[in-house]
């Protein structure tokens, strides 16, 4: 029988110039093989593989890209060749013939005598000529050039090092101008600092070459140099190059489970499915952009989508023409830690989590609520200016004082929204003409809301705060900005504690209350219980889009898990996205484009289509066309 086809659904994403899928770390297993007893999702490495290739031969790319380590074995293990052409079969078998870029599973490990497996060799090297191509090659796409290299010959000593520095300072240096520059290497640069040590550190380039390519990115302006091997996505930047590691379809590495505040993911950090996928990247005449595309561990294409669903791939927000989609920080966007000494490396590895500005990027929301504090960060600054790059509006927020502040000026320079925190319920006519004053001869818009730390919840001993404003209490700040001469641009309200989710969406959609004023909706998950979240996000996103301009800000972005008052967010504490994720970022950018109906609603229980248009699988974020049945939904009706 045939295996199901997989489709992929790219209309919402603007024109390019050409399109190119990368995989990274295939590390195809044989599953009788003794090295694939110690974990038992070592058995599933080859028919992960093989979703992930039917999945980049769905996506249509003009060329795919491997990153390194087709096997699980290395060179030096008596099993290599058996799943070297095993593996090699595998891609033919999909019609698919990449660059292969070399990685240490197919050469042999960097020259430090910690490592565990075989230095590069000139033999490795030869046999890898043989059966994949050459070591390092180059080729133009559109307006770019791609420069693929041998990571593992660095600082090696070998004679091809010396031929391959030699031909990428020559080739750089002889690209035409205009030409962008991207490079594909297995081993990254570095993860958290250029300055970070190589000895006893598997998951960089020695320092020396290390030095050498990132002057030589910065002399010729190269846009990204994309790596693999971590298994894990990390960011850096080195001047105005992206530095990327990649993920792999076919496992996480278990060490790096140390960078969350959680428990293990399974098999001791070995298999955190969620964050296993490949990429498509994404070329146009200004700038390349890339797009993760989950796996999640499938082993058969039938848990990728359900039947005949379509997975749509969300663009950047930048090309979502109607955000309303903004989500607040209420955990710090990036946080550093040091991982242990544990196997692979003998040295602590310093690492940041970057999952949450890979998935801020993903959601595709237009708008972001941090702190101030953030904006006078530096690493949190640096992602957030990335963050703006793809189309992010980022609205600082900070505590009104009497006082007022003096990073209001720095915070302008960056900020697209200065949200005032006013304690107390209703602010007064001092506090309104104070903030008049403070943002005089800033170009800030403004929004207001309230610091009310005396809302009364049954079973809880203690009053909670409310950090936005019933919209039975709007005509009384009506009176308050008359009496002070100042509107704001807006201000944010949430639904009324213990109010019908629907009636309070009906009320607000219909509310005249404040004119002029821009109400934008607060909207707290305030559950532990996904599939509540997942209709009760939808449901505010749908009710933001039926007001003009309206935004609705989500939290927690990510799991509030150890406090007072516990709740799911879109991500869980290992950063992995919930069902809520998924619905909202599609449903986003569906409504964002004009596919839903302003008075559509979402749909549950048993549905039997036979005609009509698409629906929305809330749950998979997958499309669905007439004629299906959807046993559970829930389903939103799309035009």
């Amino acid at each position: 029988m045939n295996p199901t086809p997989l489709a992929v659904d790219k209309s919402l994403l603007p024109d390019c110039l050409e399109e190119i899928v990368i995989i990274s770390d295939g590390h195809y297993a044989i599953a009788d093989a003794p090295s694939s007893a110690e974990f038992a999702s070592r058995r599933k490495q080859a028919a992960r593989l093989d979703v992930a290739l039917a999945l980049a031969g769905a996506l249509k790319p003009s060329r795919v890209i491997h990153l390194g380590d087709l096997t699980q074995e290395p060179p030096e293990s008596p099993d290599y060749e058996t799943a070297r052409e095993c593996g090699l079969a595998l891609f033919r078998a999909h019609g698919i013939e990449p660059v292969w870029v070399p990685g240490n599973h197919d050469v042999g490990d960097k020259p430090d005598p910690t490592m565990a497996a075989a230095p590069v060799s000139e033999s490795f090297l030869k046999a890898f000529e043989a059966n994949f191509g050459p070591q390092w090659s180059s080729l133009a796409s559109g307006n770019a050039r791609l420069f693929f290299l041998n990571s593992q010959i660095f600082s090696s000593g070998l004679e091809s090092e010396a031929r391959q520095k030699a031909w990428l300072e020559a080739a750089l240096a002889g690209m035409a101008p205009g030409e962008r520059a991207l490079i594909f290497l297995h081993l990254p640069p570095y993860l958290h600092d250029p300055q970070e040590p190589d000895l006893g550190h598997y998951d960089n380039l020695p320092k020396s070459a290390r030095q050498w390519l990132l002057e030589l990115c910065e002399r010729h302006r190269v846009e990204w140099v994309l790596s693999g091997h971590v298994h894990q996505r990390f960011l850096n930047l080195s001047g105005a190059t992206r530095l990327v590691t990649c993920a792999s379809p076919a496992f996480t590495r278990p060490t790096f489970g140390h960078l969350f505040s959680s428990a293990p993911p399974p098999e001791q950090g070995r298999d955190d499915t969620p964050k296993e996928g490949i990429y498509l990247l994404r070329i146009d005449r200004e700038a390349s952009e890339l797009f993760f595309i989950r796996t999640g561990g499938a082993t058969r294409r039938e848990e990728l989508l359900p039947k005949g669903g379509r997975l749509v791939v969300v663009p950047r927000a930048r090309d979502l023409p109607d955000l309303r989609l903004g989500v607040t920080l209420l955990h710090p966007l990036s946080t550093s830690t040091r991982l242990p000494i544990a196997w692979q490396s003998s040295v602590r590895v310093p690492v940041r989590n970057d999952y949450p500005f890979f998935l801020l990027e993903e959601l595709g929301a237009g708008f972001v609520r941090v702190p101030l504090e953030d904006l006078l960060c530096t690493v949190a600054r640096e992602r957030l200016r990335l963050l703006q790059s793809s189309g992010v509006r980022v609205e600082a927020t900070f505590i009104w004082d009497a006082s007022g502040t003096n990073d209001l000026p720095e915070a302008a320079s960056m900020a697209d929204t200065i949200e005032f925190q006013l304690p107390g319920r209703i602010p007064d006519r001092e506090m309104l003409r104070s903030i008049a004053t403070q943002v005089e001869g800033t170009p800030l818009p403004v929004r207001l809301s309230p610091i009310f730390a005396g809302e009364k919840v049954a079973g809880k001993q203690h009053c909670r705060t409310r950090y936005a404003w019933y919209l039975s209490e709007l005509d009384e700040l009506e009176k308050a900005f008359d009496a002070a001469a100042f509107r704001p641009g807006a201000v944010l309200v949430q639904p009324d504690a213990g109010a019908d989710l629907s009636q309070w969406v009906e009320a607000f959609a219909a509310s005249r209350a404040l004119p002029g004023v821009r109400l934008d909706l607060l909207f707290n998950l305030g559950s532990t219980d996904d599939a509540e979240n997942l209709k009760n996000a939808v449901h505010a996103l749908l009710a933001a889009y039926r007001r003009e301009a309206c935004r609705v800000y989500f939290q927690p972005f990510q799991d509030l898990d150890r406090s007072m008052d516990v709740m799911n967010g879109l991500l869980d504490t290992r950063c992995n996205p919930r069902p809520v994720f998924t619905a909202l970022k599609v449903a986003h950018a569906l409504a964002a484009a004009g596919r839903v109906a302003g008075d559509a609603a979402i749909v549950e229980g048993g549905v039997q289509v036979t005609e009509g248009a698409s629906w929305l699988d809330l749950q998979s974020g997958a499309l669905l066309d007439p004629p299906f049945h959807a046993a559970a939904g829930p389903l939103l009706p799309l035009k």
